[in-house]
């Protein structure tokens, strides 16, 4: 199947919210109704909904949800601070940016907060406040249908979505991590994988319209914890742990996760673990260094290359289809990286934003902004000139 665009699925999702529509019509008339052909009416109406919205999710899920890197982003050169958004997240931890070009961040302010502007001339302002987690955010994933989940160092994941009047609601909340959440990302069908400090990750799903339920777990860290994880499209999980360790988490005969490869990455915690168009995934690590890792035809994983030691601990990374690396570390310092002529990657520039702390999230937009967020509370919005 193609892959969507953004305007592609706006129009589905327009269709289907005529589709319930015509349903909560219907369920309403025979409410009142009570015949026998107005209930079968609505469980007419409602199977297909059902089976307009699943063939939907699947498109999302084989398009958006999985992990991967954007189709393409502007190539920029001279980045400069466009703006400076100080709103009430807190020291920044995470973001995201929703489909319409919301800022969604999450902080030690233990609230979602989404910062949005009416025009591309205009400046960010606060859009919604999203309270209920009882500590700091720690995690975040959009949906192209707007829906937020956010994890917690208070151990909950939450689901937000849009009500009738547009502002985001808790629809659910997930218990089961008996430790803070670290990682969250969603899956195809219905489902979420997240990790914790409690050693584990977890696979939750939706299996009715009553919300998600836990349905496999795993210690996936003897000694420390998993830190970061990415899952692939064929099943595979990715993680990085407190020891500096990377392991590959495939499913055996029977349907169970358990290792299938495991290396020492880094000497230190690894904070991130971003994948590249062509397989090839890319760890960060507060041992300062950046490495890339590719997979063998036997489907084990060596290092391929690892870029020379930053000045700090490494917090955020991003790559780009061109195979740019973007890294947010130490002392307010975002630098981005390409390959040379000889096929070595060199550093091509360094944004630094005097006096400001840690970089600890970034993002980068189709138009080549980038939107940085740190310790010092601050949301950064960066622009540079187009290179041709």
């Amino acid at each position: 199947m193609s892959s969507l665009t953004c305007s592609e699925a706006r129009i589905h999702l327009d269709a289907l919210r005529v589709l319930k529509g015509d349903f909560d019509e219907a369920y309403r008339e025979a409410s009142i109704s009570g015949s026998f052909l107005g209930k079968h009416e609505v469980q007419q109406k409602r199977v297909f909904f059902e089976k307009k919205s699943k063939a939907l999710q699947e498109m999302f899920w084989s398009d958006f949800y999985v992990s991967k890197p954007l189709e393409s982003v502007e190539k920029k050169r001279g980045y400069q601070s466009e703006e400076v958004i100080e709103g009430r997240t807190g020291a920044v931890i995470v973001l995201q940016v929703l489909p319409d070009g919301t800022i969604v961040a999450g902080g030690t302010n233990n609230a979602v907060v989404l910062y949005s502007r009416s025009s591309p001339n205009d400046k960010y302002v606060e859009a919604d406040y999203l309270a209920g987690h009882e500590e700091r955010i720690s995690a975040l994933q959009v949906l192209p249908d707007g829906t937020i989940i956010s994890g917690s160092w208070d151990t909950t994941i939450k689901i937000w979505q849009r009500d009738s009047s547009g502002k985001y609601i808790n629809t659910e909340t997930l218990f089961g991590h008996t430790e803070e959440v670290i990682a969250i990302q969603a899956l195809p069908g219905n489902r979420i994988i997240s990790t914790s400090y409690d050693k584990t990750i977890k696979i939750w799903e939706k299996t009715s319209p009553a919300g998600y339920r836990e349905i496999e777990s795993f210690e996936a860290s003897a000694e420390g914890c998993v830190t970061a994880f990415v899952y692939l499209a064929d099943g595979t999980i990715i993680s990085g742990d407190s020891e500096g360790d990377i392991k590959l988490w495939k499913r055996n005969p029977k349907g169970v996760y358990g290792v299938a490869q495991e290396f020492s990455g880094h000497q230190n915690l690894v904070t991130v673990l971003r994948l590249l168009p062509d397989g090839r995934f890319v760890s960060g690590s507060y041992d300062r260094t950046v490495a890339i890792w590719k997979c063998e035809a036997s489907g084990d994983y060596h290092l391929l290359d690892r870029l020379p030691p930053v000045v700090d601990a490494i917090h955020a990374v991003q790559v780009l289809p061109d195979e740019r690396i973007v890294v947010g570390f130490g002392l307010g310092h975002i630098e981005i990286w390409q390959r040379d002529s000889t096929n070595v990657y060199a550093l091509v520039e360094t944004i630094y934003y005097r006096g400001r702390e840690d970089v600890t999230a970034l993002q980068v937009l189709p138009s080549g902004l980038i939107i940085s967020g740190g310790e010092d509370k601050k949301i950064t919005i960066w622009d540079g000139q187009k290179v041709e």
